[in-house]
């Protein structure tokens, strides 16, 4: 009896005592077997996401610092700061199409990452086969939205001189 105070002992219990039991626990253990090698992927495509978005800042930073290089260097000829080489303008042009492949790219790896994660939530779910979902405790939910059935919540009542 004491065995069924504890969660995962009242798991191991019923899956040694109950052929259906075995039979969940190896459906169990196969999803969790499986669910690894996913979340592995996921672990690792989030910390490319983190390397892109780095590489990304860096190339904006590149940018940024080549046009206030070329708007000083304008202004210091003493022209506009429009008026500066094609060298320069180049050097940008690559720059801001390096930063258009990093960004398609990170794009691309959140769009992965985003199926990724439905995937293994699916997979999680199945792992959870045969569990006893927790009793939810009144104190923890919270309510998002109050809904009125008219359009307005109702206006509190005034007070008037000729009520006071």
């Amino acid at each position: 009896l004491s065995a069924l105070s504890d969660r995962d002992a009242a798991a191991q219990l019923f899956a040694t005592s109950f052929a259906r039991g075995t039979e969940l626990a190896r459906a169990r253990a196969h999803a969790q077997a499986a669910l690894r090698p996913q979340l592995d992927a996921a672990r690792a495509l989030g910390a490319a996401l983190v390397a892109a978005r780095d590489d990304i800042a860096t190339v904006r930073a590149a940018v940024e610092a080549r046009r206030v290089q070329a708007a000083i260097e304008g202004l210091s000829a003493g022209g506009s700061a429009e008026n500066t080489g094609g060298e320069g303008e180049e050097e940008e042009l690559r720059l801001v199409g390096a930063l258009q492949q990093k960004k398609e790219a990170y794009k691309n790896k959140t769009a992965e990452l985003k199926h990724l994660k439905m995937h293994v939530g699916a997979m999680q779910a199945r792992c959870q086969v045969g569990r006893p979902v927790p009793p939810r405790r009144p104190e923890r939910l919270a309510v998002t939205r109050l809904t009125f059935p008219w359009p307005h919540p109702p206006a509190a009542p005034s007070v008037t001189a000729s009520h006071a």
